[in-house]
């Protein structure tokens, strides 16, 4: 993994002087991910600018991680000034403030308007790094746009810098705002020009390999972490799913309890958790062998370890799949990246998880908007304060809405209103999701695909990972049924009360399911099925008998009735 190299590597060459040139008004995009050199351009070149200029920056970033890093490289940089220029060194913080959006939508959330305004003012730039913040966090952090309000308006005729990895939501804000200003003839006040300068990833050190659940990822990780020194970094979206991970791990051979941290937006109050995060801030690696995160190691953490070598995501969009991907810094290492089959099923939930937001916000949508315009206008008192009576009365209730009114709406200065990134969001999801669901009921690989996609992986690459997965399925499941079939005929000559024969179709259900599944997609079906799942049905002899040609077994049920009752009977066929 590493930045395409066709003509400019590093941001600072692609950039050059032009620098020099950015005027008040300029809109800078900077499409760059890790290891483009952003953060030296900002802070060696651009603030080297800036002082000799005499003008401040403030940098804004999404992860009190990232501004830790942040700080310590300014403090490197005072230090070797002192060395050079002795007492006639300048103080870098003088001219630069690292600072999170958090703590600006904080301080508005609390009253401090007029603070933010007078402190902000002195400013003459502002740097939005990892600026996808606004529209990726919005749901989960409703106050995003009250940042993005905030720079916009105070930053109105002066340099705003935005970098990303994953640009594309935040572009379409900042240029449908400045039509908006040219349509309102605000040309004074307005951005003077929007200038891009993107920077490639080249993913070609990256082999793709497929897991389609915990079970196969822990397999995975414990085969490949024996008798080596290899790591792996694995990002989930869900904190349930990664604890889950974690327990399964504690139990898989060749680990110990010391091998895995599991790091989660909490992590300062645990002391592993911590420890870790700030081992890896400090040295760029950690002596863990699995690192299990949610998207709070997302940005501003960048691991250069050359025993990390297998990374596992498990993200459903772009924006988070590469902003993870992104934590690992190439050093022409080859790069094991585990990517995950989904189900449509998946994608069906998100999908009416996605609707039911929606829902909720249309059902108040008059109100959430006279909220959100009181904010901009002079709006009669009694329509505003019947608005916000209205929402409060749902978010704090027991209404089935609270938990979706959550999802978009924040508190600004006392009173309620809605992101609209959160909501822009929502639909933009519930458009992905309905066509994933589309394309998945038509092949089951179209998420492999999509990923697939997203990293430039070529179809050839995508099919030998694919046939590799299934062929190993394929085994994997064949063996466990022969396994078990073995176990039965040693034990009990093959023969199976109705009880028994329950207890044992559960523990093999899996690897049938697998078969007959396998059958359907070859146009086979075998009538009985469905009930495979359901404890009070025997397994029968055409489904076993069915699944054992699928499997290319050579062993055949027949059921049988004695004084004893009905029977079952495994037995090897010839061959």
């Amino acid at each position: 993994m590493s930045i395409n190299t066709d003509a400019k590597r590093y941001l600072s060459d692609m950039i050059g002087d032009e620098y020099k040139e950015w005027r008040n008004g300029d809109v800078i995009l900077i499409t760059a991910a890790t290891g483009a050199g952003k953060s030296y351009f900002i802070l060696h070149t651009y603030l080297k600018w800036a002082i000799e200029e005499e003008f401040k920056i403030l940098y804004l970033v999404n992860r009190k991680i990232l501004k830790k890093q942040l700080e310590d490289i300014l403090r490197e940089i005072n230090r070797e000034n002192k060395r050079e220029y002795g007492i006639f060194a300048k103080d870098i913080f003088d001219y630069i403030s690292i600072r999170t959006y958090q703590s600006i939508e904080n301080n508005l959330k609390n009253f401090f308007i007029n603070q933010v305004q007078e402190d902000l003012n002195k400013y003459k730039c502002v740097v939005c790094d990892e600026c996808h913040y606004f529209y990726t966090d919005s749901n989960f952090n409703t106050g995003t746009e009250i940042s993005y309000s905030i720079i916009r308006n105070l930053f109105k005729g002066k340099i705003k810098i935005y970098i990303s990895a994953t640009m594309d939501k935040i572009k379409e804000w900042i240029q449908r705002d400045k039509r908006i200003k040219l349509d309102s003839i605000d040309l004074v006040y307005g951005e003077r020009a929007v200038k891009e300068y993107p920077l490639e990833m080249n993913y070609e050190k990256i082999t793709p390999q497929i897991v389609n659940n915990d079970d196969s990822l822990i397999e995975h990780i414990s085969k490949r972490i024996r008798g080596t020194n290899e790591k792996w970094l694995v990002f989930v979206d869900n904190i349930d799913w990664g604890k889950e991970i974690k327990r399964e791990l504690l139990n898989a051979e060749g680990l110990k309890k010391e091998d895995i941290i599991f790091i989660d937006a909490d992590y300062e109050e645990s002391n592993d958790a911590n420890e870790v995060v700030s081992e890896i801030v400090n040295y760029k690696k950690t002596k863990r062998r699995v690192v299990i995160s949610t998207a709070v190691m997302d940005n501003g953490i960048t691991f250069s370890d050359e025993d990390l070598v297998n990374i596992a995501i498990f993200a459903d969009t772009k924006e988070t799949f590469l902003q993870m991907l992104g934590r690992r810094r190439g050093n022409n290492e080859e790069i094991q990246l585990y990517i995950c089959k989904r189900s449509k099923e998946h994608f069906l939930r998100r999908l009416q998880y996605m609707e039911q937001i929606l829902q909720c916000y249309k059902r108040y949508e008059k109100e959430l908007n006279t909220l959100y315009c009181a904010n901009h206008l002079c709006l009669n008192q009694k329509e505003y304060w019947y608005a916000h009576q209205k929402i409060l009365n749902v978010i704090l209730s027991n209404n089935y809405s609270k938990e979706f009114m959550q999802k978009f709406c924040c508190a600004c200065e006392g009173c309620i209103t809605y992101n609209p990134f959160s909501i822009e969001r929502c639909e933009d999801l519930k458009l992905y999701y309905e066509n994933l669901v589309i394309e998945l009921e038509n092949d089951e690989n179209a998420f492999l695909k999509q990923q697939a996609e997203w990293l430039g992986i070529s179809e050839d690459i995508l099919n030998q990972a694919i046939i590799e997965f299934e062929e190993d399925l394929f085994t994997k499941n064949r063996n466990i049924l022969e396994t078990e079939i073995k176990k039965i005929i040693v034990s009990k000559q093959g023969k199976l009360t109705e009880e028994e024969n329950k207890k044992w179709k559960i523990k093999i259900r899996k690897s049938l399911e697998f078969f007959i599944e396998k059958a359907e997609q070859e146009g086979e079906a075998i009538k009985g099925s469905k009930g495979i799942g359901k404890s009070d049905r025997t397994l029968t002899e055409e489904i076993f008998n069915f699944c054992m040609t699928y499997a290319k077994l050579p062993y055949l049920m027949e059921k049988s009735s004695q004084k004893e009752g009905t029977y079952c009977t495994i037995t090897q066929k010839d061959q």
